[in-house]
């Protein structure tokens, strides 16, 4: 007879760390090539730039500022974003190269309009039926026939 043994244990997992859905491994590399890009001046002055700065800081900050005690309950994410690159480009951290390839998305390429009108977009489409409805109701069939003045 052989004897095997069964073992009840469930076999032990690395816990994998998440930002949004996401590897924490993937922003943090995607952070890594984008500043050393910028160190060396080699970030193409372009959309395309500009959009992995923005990305990879984006990934980076916006999950960090929703974990933040004080801060993810005044904005978290956004105000995270909206903050800690404003104060590197004020200390300096961030060279010319990576600035012109921000300001190049965000000014030549009007990234900008195209954020806000996604948002909009968003809200209208994410507001429920009857409250786009009801408005447009009211306005098109009155309740009561107006009576001409004597």
């Amino acid at each position: 007879m052989s004897t095997t043994t069964e073992s009840t244990e469930a076999p032990t997992r690395v816990p994998r760390f998440q930002l949004g859905g996401v590897p924490l491994i993937v922003p943090v590399i995607m952070a890594g090539i984008v500043i050393t890009a910028g160190a060396l001046d080699a970030v193409p002055t372009n959309m395309i730039g500009g959009l992995a700065i923005i990305t990879a800081f984006g990934m980076l900050l916006g999950p960090l500022g929703n974990r933040l005690p004080v801060i993810s309950k005044i904005g978290g994410g956004a105000l995270v974003c909206l903050m800690v690159p404003s104060l590197l480009v004020y200390f300096g951290v961030f060279n010319a190269n990576m600035l012109e390839a921000t300001t190049a998305l965000m000014k030549e390429a009007n990234f900008l309009y195209f954020v806000i009108c996604t948002l909009v977009v968003g809200s209208i489409l994410g507001m429920h039926r009857t409250m786009m409805l009801r408005p447009w109701s009211a306005s098109s069939h009155p309740s009561s026939p107006e009576r001409p003045q004597p």
